[in-house]
């Protein structure tokens, strides 16, 4: 007999796996065993986020606030005051509301490793900001589509082995009346599988991180001295480019993170995403070994 939890893991963990047939495999399962609340995020995840407040923090991206200038085309915008600045890092900060498929078409069709979002009824505002009248949009890496495709695969996987351990298996797509009732004690939050952990303390110090389960303990100096030996072997590998580009703006991403003392699960999917591409990329050992490092000090 098949189980079709030991599908949805067996596919979640196959990086070549359509994310959109995943979770249409999952809506299957969680529709059967009744568990309403996961599977309302399955379908924000396939239809788009209607409601803004809905859309989980994994989503959320950082861009870089360009303006038009007519003689240099597409430029960087620098704050005027203190408060702009303010108001610029709100701007900066998106959260993504479309389907994981067009997330997908938009990684798909994006040119020189970034892709653009662009003002219209704000461009008044922000050249009241900048003090330059002109229009303006926000320029983001894609490496953020690929880190929010990866978290919802993980999310699925996760999810799966939760049910897996709780004897829940659905041979043959059927679910006994026993595997529906224990699947109403798997968590249906998606906070659950992703993570909702705050980070408190001085940021020069040793932090102590509130998890759902566990308090974890990470240094920010070993962290900060790690990202540095990265940054150097980075620079120091020959590969393409585009790639290096790439790693190294995920790189500066993740300090940003560490500074704004960010969900430490966010900067583990990061330090992810980053590990893929250097693999990707062909780096070489030793510089995919100190990403592994990195992360093991977030543990």
């Amino acid at each position: 007999m098949n189980s079709i939890i030991l599908e949805l893991e067996s596919q979640a963990i196959n990086p070549n796996c359509d994310i959109v047939t995943l979770l249409r495999k999952a809506h299957v399962i969680a529709s059967k065993l009744n568990l309403n609340e996961f599977d309302t995020w399955i379908m924000w995840e396939l239809n788009g986020y209607t409601n803004y407040d809905d859309v989980p923090e994994y989503r959320e991206i950082y861009g870089e606030l360009e303006g038009w200038n007519p003689s240099l085309g597409w430029i960087s915008v620098i704050p005027i005051s203190e408060k702009a600045a303010v108001t610029q890092n709100k701007f900066c900060t998106q959260r993504l509301h479309q389907s994981i498929s067009e997330l997908i078409e938009l990684y798909n069709n994006s040119k020189d490793n970034h892709f653009v979002i662009s003002f219209t009824n704000a461009s008044d505002y922000l050249s009241k900001c900048t003090n330059f009248s002109t229009k303006y949009r926000l320029r983001f890496s894609t490496h953020f589509l690929k880190s929010i495709v990866e978290k919802v695969r993980n999310c699925i996987l996760e999810w799966a082995l939760k049910l897996e351990k709780k004897g829940i298996l659905g041979e043959n797509m059927i679910f006994n009346d026993n595997e529906k009732e224990n699947a109403t004690a798997i968590p249906q939050t998606i906070n659950n599988y992703y993570g909702s952990n705050i980070i408190n303390g001085d940021i020069s110090e040793s932090e102590l991180v509130n998890g759902n389960e566990n308090n974890v303990t990470f240094n920010n100096t070993e962290i900060h001295d790690t990202i540095k030996e990265i940054k150097t072997a980075i620079e120091s590998e020959q590969i393409d480019n585009q790639y290096k580009e790439s790693a190294l703006e995920i790189l500066s991403d993740i300090n940003s993170k560490i500074i704004k003392k960010s969900n430490p699960t966010v900067i583990e999917s990061f330090f992810s995403t980053l590990k893929t591409l250097l693999t990707t990329a062909s780096a070489t050992n030793g510089t995919i070994l100190l990403v592994q490092k990195a992360i093991g000090l977030l543990k």
